[in-house]
């Protein structure tokens, strides 16, 4: 009797066993390294502004008796703008004409017909919306990021655009007001025709750009000080290795050594996982999946 029941409950418990351990194996999510480009992003108010601005100020006192053009107008340069007349009854004076300096499109008038004018008062301003540039202020940390010559994007607040621009200069200046110098971009492509003068946005730069690991900060365990990470083998089987980090960029942290391409990172599991124990991965790609299983049919062969 004693016999029959060893023969009956042996087997019975070894199947307990195998299903109580196959009921413990954790189930864990996995980051699989892949290296990406990395890179720190610069970001700065700018404001379009136009190339060509003369500001026509006055030559002579007197008053205003003719205004040649109004806002919006095309002028070209050497065009009579202004008439200006002396109001002295006792001397005869020839009338002054303002000429435009430049071509241009009319974009502030400062004053009107009859106005009493004072020698030096501005009497207009001349822009080419056509030609643009837009300027930025650089803080004196960044200075050394930024080279002439670098591409960036420009992003309108009004329409949130965006254009490819390029740093074309910085000055050596820096403001000690606001500890900063100031730097002129351009547009890379033809002018965009509704990014007018006036208008204001930001622009990004990419520095330091370089291929790297990049993970969530959930990856990492820690021994003491020493930061590690826990990895699923082939046969998914649990370790810790020691890595080295890098700088920290919007919730996730670089890796700089300790991982290689195709690592299966521990990101999170059901429960406590110790090194040497076995996981059931929940989130592979099929792919994967059928290499892994084509990789293990293969030693078993051998």
């Amino acid at each position: 009797m004693k016999i029959q029941s060893i023969m009956v409950f042996g087997p019975l418990l070894v199947f307990c066993q195998l299903a109580f351990a196959k009921a413990n194996i954790e189930k864990v999510f996995v980051k699989i390294a892949k290296k990406k480009e990395i890179s720190d992003k610069l970001t700065y108010p700018a404001r379009v502004t136009p190339k060509v601005s003369a500001m026509i100020l006055s030559e002579s006192q007197g008053v205003m008796t003719r205004l040649s053009f109004n806002l919006g107008d095309k002028v070209l340069k050497n065009q009579t703008i202004a008439k200006i007349t002396h109001a002295d009854p006792v001397y005869e004076y020839r009338p002054f004409l303002l000429k435009a300096p430049v071509s241009g499109v009319v974009s502030k008038v400062f004053t009107n017909v009859g106005s009493q004018i004072t020698k030096g008062q501005k009497i207009m301003l001349l822009t080419d919306p056509n030609e643009t540039k837009l300027m930025i202020e650089v803080a004196v940390k960044d200075l050394s990021s930024l080279k002439k010559g670098m591409k960036g994007t420009f992003i309108t607040r009004s329409e949130n655009k965006r254009y490819k621009v390029k740093l074309k200069g910085i000055s050596p200046l820096i403001d000690s007001a606001t500890g900063t110098a100031t730097a002129e971009l351009e547009f890379i492509s033809k002018f965009p025709t509704k990014v007018l003068p006036g208008i204001i946005g930001k622009i990004s730069f990419k520095t330091n750009i370089h291929q790297g690991f990049l993970f969530p900060q959930n990856v990492l365990t820690y021994k003491g000080n020493q930061p590690q990470v826990r990895v699923v083998s082939d046969e998914n089987k649990v370790s810790r290795i020691n890595v080295k980090l890098g700088a920290k960029r919007k919730g996730q942290i670089e890796i700089l050594s300790g991982v290689k391409k195709g690592t299966y990172l521990i990101e999170k599991a059901s429960g406590f996982v110790k090194d040497g124990s076995i996981v059931a991965i929940q989130n592979l790609p099929k792919k994967i999946i059928k290499k892994n299983t084509t990789k293990k049919m293969d030693r078993k062969k051998k």
